[in-house]
Parts: C-alpha cells; sequence; structure tokens
C-alpha cells in the first residue's frame, strides 16, 4: 500500500511492521509458511532486489540485488525462480538468496515458470510463440514446445497438475484459450491430447490459476468461474470441466480467488462467498460484501476469518479487514497508509507531535509513540468516512488553528484547535460557500478568505461556517462563473488581499464597515493574459505566473494601484509549484528542475538547479538559510542569499509537505502518513 508492504497481527488487526520497497512494486508478499509466523519474500522494484524478511519483525534475513526489472518470484523447495526482463531465468538458494546458475533463454520474459513437485522440470512460457521446458537440476533447456501466443497474451504462470500443464492465453480482447497439455512421467514431451483442443473461456486469465487440490480453478476478468479435473488415465481428453460460474460482469476487473475446503472467495468490486458442490458441478453464492470496494491482493483464510486489503470509496490509504467466513461481517478493520491532511503540527505546550490523516483522524505522537513506531488510537476523530469527505489542503490559521480542506467538498472544512481530547478536531459545514473551491482558501481577517465559482470571494468564521462581512462580487453576465487563483494577503497589517480571475482582471480588495462590513474593491487592472498561479505578495510587489506562446513568464504588480512592474520574466520552462511567499522572499519552480527566489520589486535573489526533483512543499526558513524537501526523499539546506547547497539527507522514501522543525530534528511526512524523524541538517 503507498509503495509499502505492512505485517499485521491477524488477531488484532495491529500493524507490526513496514517497510518500503516503492511505487514499482507490484509484487505480492509471499510467505513461505502457511502458518503466521516464519518468513516471507519481498520484491524491492525500485531497487529491483529480492528480500527475505522475518515475519515477526521485518529483518532482513538476506537481499538479493538483480539490477534489472524482473517478475514475480516462484518458490518450490529450496529454490526461487526469478526471471529477469530481458531474458533470464535465475535460480536462487532459498535459505541463503546465493544465486550460483541462471540460463538466458532467446526471448525476453515478462512471468515467472510453471513448477511441479513432483517433475523435475521447470516451464518457461516466452514473451511470444514459445514454452521452454527447462531441468530444475542445472536449467538446461530440454524441450522447446510452440505454443503459437502472441507477444503479451500470456501474464501468468502456467500450472502443472497430475502430469498436465494448464497454460491460459488471452487470445482476445475479452476471451481466452485455455491449453491443456499433457506430459511423459519426467514432464517432458508436451502434446495436445487428441480431443482436449484449447478451450476458450469469457474474458482474460490475469490472475494465476489456482490449485484446489488437484484440481485447477480458473477466474477471468469478466467473472466466469471454472474449476477443471484430471482424469490421467483419459489419454485423448484428460481435463474435464466439473464445476462453472458463469454469471459475467459488465465491465473488465481484476478478481482475486481464495479456495480452501469447499468454500471460494472472489474479491474484485466487492467480496463474494460461494460454496463449491463438485459432486453436483455447482458453484453457488452464498453472500456479498463489501461493494463498490476495490481489492488490492488476493484473500488470506485464518481460522474462520478471511483478510481482505481494498480501498473502500472515497477513502484514501488502504483498509485491511478481518471477515467471518460464515456472514462477512467484520471481526476488525486496520487503516493504512492513507495520506496527512497537512505538515505535522508541533505541540511546544504539551511536548508531542500532532498529525492529522485524510480521512479526518487527529494522532498524538509522544515520546513513547516515536520509541515503539506506530500509532493506531486517535486521540480526536470526526465521522467524514459516512460523508465521503478527505482532505488534502492544509491552511494555517494562526496561533496554533488548522483548517483542512478537500477542493472537490464545497461545503466543509474541518478545524483543529490546540487543546486536548475530542474537542480538537471540529467539522464545520459552511453556510454560504455553495460553489466554493475551498483548496485556494487562505487565512484573513480572522476568517477564511474562500473565493467561490459563484463568482464572489466569501470571508467565513471557521468556528461557525457564516460569513463574516458581505462577500466580494464583481461584475458578471448572467450565468457566468469564475475560475479564482489563491488570493495573497497584502499590505503591512494584512489587511487587504490581491486575488485574479480568468476573465481575466486582477483586484485588490480590501474591508469597509459602512454601510455594513463587506469587501470591497480598492484597485482593479485588466491583464493581456490570464494568470495561471497562485498569487504571492512581498513588500509591495504582487507576483503572478502568465502562460504565454513563448512560454510562462512571471509577471509583478505594485501596490496600491496594480500597476505593472515591468516587463515579464520569461521562464526556463512550465511553472511546477508556486509561487508561494516565505518570510521575506517569493519562490517558484519550474519543470526544468529549477528554483527560483525572488526579493520585492521582482529581484531575482537567485536561480539554482533542483539536483533532487520536485518540490515536496514549500521551503522553510532557518538560520539565514532554507530547508527544501523533494518529493522523492531528499532534504537539503541552502544559503538563504545565494542557493548554494550547504548540507542534505537523503530518506529514500517519498515526501509530501514542507519539512518541520521538531527541537534539534527535523519531521517530514511521507506519501503514506509516514512520518520520518530526522536529525537536524548541520548549517555549512
Amino acid at each position: 500500500s503507498g509503495g509499502a508492504v505492512y505485517a499485521l497481527d491477524a488477531s488484532t488487526g495491529s500493524v507490526l511492521w513496514r517497510r518500503f520497497i516503492g511505487y514499482e512494486t507490484t509484487a505480492q508478499p509471499l510467505p513461505l509458511t502457511s502458518q503466521g509466523d516464519g518468513d516471507v519474500l519481498l520484491v524491492d522494484g525500485r531497487l529491483n532486489e529480492l528480500l527475505r524478511v522475518h515475519l515477526a519483525d521485518g529483518q532482513i534475513v538476506w537481499r538479493l540485488p538483480l539490477g534489472e526489472r524482473f517478475s514475480d518470484p516462484v518458490v518450490s523447495g529450496d529454490h526461487v525462480y526469478v526471471t529477469l526482463h530481458s531474458g533470464s531465468l535465475v535460480d536462487v538458494d532459498l535459505q541463503t538468496g546465493a544465486s550460483a546458475r541462471r540460463v538466458k533463454l532467446p526471448q525476453s520474459l515478462s512471468i515467472g515458470p510453471g513448477v511441479d513437485a513432483q517433475r523435475p522440470q521447470l516451464y518457461q512460457v516466452g514473451e511470444h510463440s514459445n514454452l521452454y521446458v527447462l531441468s530444475a537440476a542445472d536449467l538446461d533447456c530440454r524441450e522447446v514446445y510452440y505454443l503459437g501466443h502472441k507477444a503479451g497474451s500470456v501474464v501468468v504462470p502456467p500450472v502443472m497438475t497430475l502430469g498436465h500443464l494448464f497454460v491460459a492465453e488471452n487470445a482476445g480482447a475479452d476471451y481466452s484459450l485455455l491449453h491443456v497439455l499433457a506430459t511423459d512421467a519426467n514432464g517432458l514431451k508436451l502434446r495436445v491430447p487428441q480431443n482436449q483442443p484449447a478451450i476458450r473461456l469469457a474474458g482474460r486469465v490475469i490472475v494465476p490459476p489456482v490449485l484446489y487440490g488437484r484440481r485447477v480453478l480458473i477466474v477471468t476478468d469478466l467473472g466466469a468461474i471454472h474449476i477443471y479435473e484430471v482424469d490421467a488415465a483419459n489419454k485423448d481428453k484428460p481435463a474435464t470441466e466439473i464445476a462453472k460460474f458463469t454469471a459475467l460482469t459488465a465491465e473488465q476487473m481484476l478478481a482475486y480467488p481464495l479456495a480452501e475446503e469447499g468454500l471460494l472467495f472472489i474479491a474484485d468490486n466487492r467480496l463474494t462467498k460461494y460454496e463449491i458442490q463438485t459432486s453436483l458441478g455447482k458453484i453457488d453464492r452464498k453472500w456479498i460484501n463489501f461493494r463498490g470496494d476495490t481489492f488490492l491482493s488476493p484473500p488470506q483464510l485464518f481460522g474462520v476469518a478471511v483478510m481482505l486489503v481494498r480501498r473502500r470509496e472515497n477513502a484514501p490509504g488502504t483498509t485491511v479487514t478481518a471477515a467471518h467466513t460464515s456472514d462477512g461481517r467484520t471481526l476488525w478493520q486496520t487503516e493504512i497508509g492513507a495520506p496527512l491532511a497537512g505538515p505535522p503540527i508541533v505541540d511546544q505546550a504539551r511536548r508531542l507531535i500532532v498529525a492529522v490523516s485524510a480521512q479526518g483522524q487527529l494522532f498524538e505522537v509522544t515520546a513513547d509513540v516515536l520509541k515503539a513506531g506506530y500509532s493506531d488510537q486517535p486521540a480526536a476523530s470526526v465521522p467524514v468516512s459516512e460523508i465521503g469527505v478527505t482532505f488534502s489542503h492544509s491552511t494555517d490559521l494562526g496561533s496554533g488553528r488548522l483548517a483542512f480542506t478537500n477542493p472537490n467538498d464545497r461545503q466543509r472544512v474541518l478545524l483543529y484547535e490546540p487543546g486536548q481530547g475530542a474537542s480538537q478536531l471540529k467539522l464545520v459545514k459552511l453556510n454560504s460557500a455553495a460553489g466554493a473551491s475551498l483548496g485556494q482558501a487562505v487565512p484573513f481577517g480572522g476568517g477564511l478568505l474562500v473565493p467561490a465559482e459563484t463568482g464572489q470571494v466569501l470571508l467565513v468564521d471557521v468556528k461557525t461556517g457564516r460569513d463574516l462581512v458581505l462577500p466580494f462580487q464583481p461584475p458578471l453576465a448572467a450565468g457566468q462563473s469564475v475560475r479564482w487563483q489563491r488570493p495573497a494577503v497584502v499590505g503591512t497589517d494584512g489587511n487587504q488581499f490581491a486575488v485574479t480571475d480568468q476573465l481575466p482582471k486582477l483586484y485588490l480588495v480590501g474591508v469597509k464597515d459602512q454601510p455594513q462590513p463587506h469587501l470591497t474593491q480598492l484597485a482593479e487592472t485588466g491583464l493581456e493574459e490570464a494568470i495561471i498561479s497562485p498569487l504571492a505578495a512581498v513588500g509591495d510587489t504582487v507576483y503572478g505566473v502568465v502562460r504565454t506562446i513563448q512560454g510562462d513568464a512571471l509577471r509583478t504588480f505594485q501596490l496600491p494601484n496594480l500597476s505593472s512592474s515591468g516587463e515579464p520574466l520569461r521562464l526556463d520552462g512550465r511553472l511546477a509549484w508556486g509561487p508561494q511567499r516565505v518570510d521575506d522572499a517569493v519562490f517558484l519552480s519550474t519543470d526544468a528542475n529549477e528554483v527560483l527566489c525572488f526579493e520585492a520589486g521582482q529581484k531575482l535573489r537567485w536561480k539554482t538547479p533542483l539536483p533532487y526533483g520536485s518540490l515536496a512543499g514549500a521551503p522553510i526558513p532557518d538560520n539565514g538559510s532554507y530547508l527544501l524537501a523533494s518529493q522523492q526523499g531528499v532534504v537539503w539546506r541552502v544559503a538563504a542569499d545565494s542557493g548554494k547547497e550547504l548540507s542534505k539527507s537523503d530518506v529514500g522514501q517519498p515526501l509530501v509537505g514542507p519539512p518541520v522543525q521538531f527541537g534539534t530534528r527535523l519531521l517530514l511526512s511521507g506519501s503514506d502518513g509516514t512520518l520520518h524523524v530526522i536529525p537536524m541538517l548541520p548549517g555549512s
């Protein structure tokens, strides 16, 4: 989930450990025992490594760098077989991680081999046309069978039972062909039985077939379920379909099966329980639960509980659930991988860290929690899951207060006020913000300044949801809507703001008390090109970026009459982030991997490359320098007057948001809700 693998206690749902393995990773963790102990194999798709770790604590037993992309590992006895996409098959010792043998095939490979404990052969499907039979003893190629499949049409390893190999070929956009190949006692001399042509299935096979006892169970992406039994004595037609369920879905989807002792669970966009009655040739549906969810991995069975990993509709992160096999009721549920709604908050008075998740849960991270490395008990929460709201924007209201918003939710704000207990969080409904784009809100005049698509700019009391003053409303034609950019508070006392629309015009707005308190226009200027960025202001200069045929350019305007400060400054590349005020400067970055720092009056203080990729958030000032964080996971310090790098630290995991100072340490927000704590970077 979110580029990381998690281990959970199956009886309680508590997280035991987490290891980041990269967003590139698609291989599921592979337990080496059916019990809840032992070790597990992991694939790190970011570093192209295979790892064996202890299931209890996540500690590494061995690590094997493979140097390139590879397919899901296949375990057989004390061997792990890994196919490199360039065309090599690697034999890895399960106990030590050593790899002494590999073979290079004349094709690229995209899936692992099929194996059979009873026959000493490996069955490796090539990218197209051929199936290679390799000796498990020395990886020598024993024979090549012409399957005739097109490139990329076989996406799951073959399975073997009772001397018969099942290979699923996705021959069309909405159907597949199941090839049944007989072998001799040594697993060689592949052939098609005389009366066993390829079996056509509705839908594609994109999840590996499951060996159900000595039977083969196949689920297609259109919801068809088939169970085949092999009669080895029948040389002409050994494979017989003994049960099926063909209530096809209207759309293709990934469907994970779990079959054991007459029970079958299918997890696709819901969890369905079936009862298998092979004696009657029937698969009966018993119940359905968790409709509308997306399942991310195969279900696992622990006693009377089936473990599910799913993404709920309109919810961030991943939900892990233990459901009772009898009726699907929830036994426990754990949320993992949910991002934070904003940067963590350091509560100096109580000597703890406050973190608010996108799901509206507040966690208090004490010294004991930091030592334990995990927190699953929120100190406060609001029932946002019931209304499908997630929060992704944080606005600092001052005095330790924060407002969390979602650009797609036009009526609700999550308010945090320092304190204790459940009163710290409050979900506030705005009375008059229909059509508001809350992601563009900024603090102003003791409230929250909210530009609305109706054309109004509202000043809202975040405690009550009511308007503090009458809104600002520029002239609009009938039925016209407005797309505002984020305003910038200006003036020495912060009692005015600049705001722009796509008409395009730039306004200076302030508060007047008569005849009743209202927002009013103080100045206005027309623009040749619409400003495409948020506004930022430092001193008496307002900054915004326009997009022209020649490229993006920075424009500046002088207060109080919003007169243009001169020719636009052409940027090297498109705007990627900003502009945003930080202390006495304005920062922006471009897709040419540059960050620019400006002073008042459109004066460029410095420009420097972004050596570690796109910014995760705004720089923060510290002791005559700035601290920057990249989305790729590097934090570095630059001199405030020149942008020269002074020091750096590589977290090695994706970051979101700016660094946060925490005494002699830094807090960094991971993209999956993880808090990283690192020492403060040296100043020189």
